[in-house]
């Protein structure tokens, strides 16, 4: 297991480093005031991001009746809290649309998976009037990064850890023990060496514990839920045995209750529809 470990550990080494603007753009997101003029100086640099971001916002959507030419158009139209985390979302998407053999996703599951979850965590946060909204959201986009890594490990080992979880072990503890870390730990391991702030390390650390987390406990419950969410929803589920469990208790910790929770799973259900039936268009 140590061998395991140790190569896994040597494979954060290996990755890319995140880029410069994806860093400038999470660090905004924590931020509780986020500068429409600040975030437009940001994003105008990257001229392919920018003609990526200008198409997402003049889909049906976003767009309304009138086309988007500009980013200030965009700020003013979709407001900046949105425009940040459109932007987030497309400088993720990459990271996240590969096929993951050892978890049973083909190529976008985790995508959608992730998207979903961040949808659910947004609505929730709103709900719970939480003002780090985009925060929560950018948590739960990102919450398995950790499988990214972990996949090409998992793929020989995937027997034994669904025969733990079958036997009633919960997923990540699974994981953990046949490999020595978990996809949670392992992405926390990689957010904290990319330089991602500390509230986004501990969401994706402790998204399936979200009441073991050191700070921001109720970030880690709403991306915990959001996440959640999503596997209810059947959202890039992958392998099914793998769903994670759900810690019921942080409903009530929220402030939340069993309406709010289906009032989520409706409005998730219909915004992924929505996205789905453009990507087929």
């Amino acid at each position: 297991m140590t061998t395991t470990l140790n190569t896994i550990l040597a494979r954060i080494d290996s990755l890319p480093a995140a880029r410069p603007i994806l860093l400038r753009l999470l660090r905004m997101a924590g931020e509780p005031d986020v500068g429409a003029r600040e975030l437009v100086s940001i994003i105008e640099v990257d001229v392919a991001l920018t003609a990526n971001l200008l198409r997402v916002c003049n889909t049906p959507e976003y767009s309304g009746s009138r086309p988007i030419a500009t980013l200030n158009e965009a700020v003013l139209r979709l407001g900046t809290r949105t425009l940040l985390q459109l932007v987030i979302t497309q400088e993720c998407e990459g990271m996240l649309s590969g096929t993951l053999t050892g978890y049973g996703m083909t190529r976008s599951d985790l995508w959608r998976h992730s998207t979903g979850a961040a949808i659910a965590a947004r609505l929730l946060a709103q709900r719970v009037n939480e003002p780090r909204t985009a925060l929560a959201y950018t948590g739960a986009l990102l919450h398995d990064l950790g499988q990214v890594v972990l996949d090409v490990f998992l793929q020989s080992q995937m027997k034994g850890v669904v025969a733990r979880v079958r036997a009633g072990q919960d997923f990540s503890a699974a994981e953990a023990e046949i490999l020595g870390i978990g996809h949670d730990a392992l992405g926390a391991r990689i957010a904290e060496k990319w330089g991602f702030p500390e509230q986004l390390v501990l969401m994706i650390g402790y998204h399936h514990a979200p009441k073991s987390a050191p700070g921001e406990q109720r970030l880690c419950s709403l991306v915990h839920l959001g996440d959640a969410i999503a596997h209810w929803l059947g959202i890039g589920l992958g392998r099914p045995a793998l769903a994670a469990r759900f810690d019921a208790s942080v409903v009530a910790d929220l402030g939340l209750n069993v309406g709010d929770l289906d009032q989520c799973v409706i409005e998730v259900s219909e915004k992924m529809a929505e996205k789905e039936e453009l990507l087929a268009a």
